[in-house]
């Protein structure tokens, strides 16, 4: 029996849902908490006067630093693939599906919506942490939705996404081929570890997508004052972190394909 590319990833999209991983979203946002009580209890120490849009950016970024994010997210990358492999269940697959190329990349798809229903999830939840917040009273909210560097916020948010939500749950996948669930984890913890470390090289500054991120976050997330910056510098900065990114899931893509097709079971 043949099975599409589209039925592969609504049959993935299903597993996702079953297993309940969107619920590891709370992981990402447990310091989110402890900085919710010290602005409800005046105890916090920081930006006052935060809009919810500079609230859950630097959340988000927050959770990448601390390398929170990209290990819960490469965990739902290793559940697609190295798991499967682990276990040997992956041989149901392969067996209806002979095309093993169709099959990782109908998974990589999976994972690119996957990634986006999780980034959703885990906004709405931060929203709701804010607005418990905002709830107090608290002089660190000022309970708006915006207010000043919008352009350069809402494209930090997306460069966060790019590289938490997107690229390390498709490298878990990738080196999933090869390595064990845990051992893929740690794999994209070390990756992340190696990204905000080495920032300001001549040329790797240029080719880490963190270093594209700390550009911006350096002046805008620790104001709400009007932060002076060309719009074509933001503009520059965004596109430039998108287009590794692209580059970077490319190449993945690639490798992956055709190491999947040459892996034994």
């Amino acid at each position: 029996m043949k099975i599409s590319i589209w039925q592969i990833i609504k049959i993935e999209l299903m597993k996702f849902l079953r297993r309940r991983d969107i619920f590891a979203v709370f992981a990402i946002v447990a310091m989110t908490f402890i900085y919710a009580v010290g602005m409800r209890d005046e105890s916090f120490k920081g930006t006052e006067n935060q809009n919810a849009l500079l609230w859950l950016v630097v959340q988000l970024l927050t959770s990448t630093v601390l390398f929170i994010g990209p290990v819960v997210c490469a965990f739902i990358g290793t559940q697609m693939l190295s798991s499967e492999i682990d276990n040997g269940s992956i041989s149901l697959f392969t067996v209806r599906v002979r095309n093993r190329k169709k099959l990782y990349l109908a998974k990589s798809i999976s994972l690119i919506i996957i990634s986006v229903i999780f980034f959703l999830f885990t906004v709405l939840v931060l929203l709701g942490v804010y607005a418990w917040i905002v709830s107090s009273g608290s002089k660190f909210v000022s309970g708006t939705l915006t207010g000043n560097n919008v352009g350069a916020l809402l494209g930090m948010g997306l460069m966060v996404f790019l590289f938490t939500y997107f690229l390390m749950p498709q490298f878990a996948l990738f080196v999933g081929i090869k390595l064990k669930p845990l051992m893929a984890i740690v794999a994209a913890f070390g990756l992340t570890v190696v990204c905000n470390h080495v920032l300001t090289y001549t040329f790797i500054k240029y080719v880490n997508p963190m270093s594209y991120i700390y550009t911006l976050a350096y002046d805008v997330l620790e104001t709400t004052d009007v932060v002076i910056m060309e719009p074509g510098f933001v503009l520059k900065t965004v596109m430039g972190q998108v287009l590794v990114s692209i580059i970077y899931f490319v190449l993945l893509t690639v490798w992956g394909l055709k190491s999947f097709d040459r892996k034994e079971f």
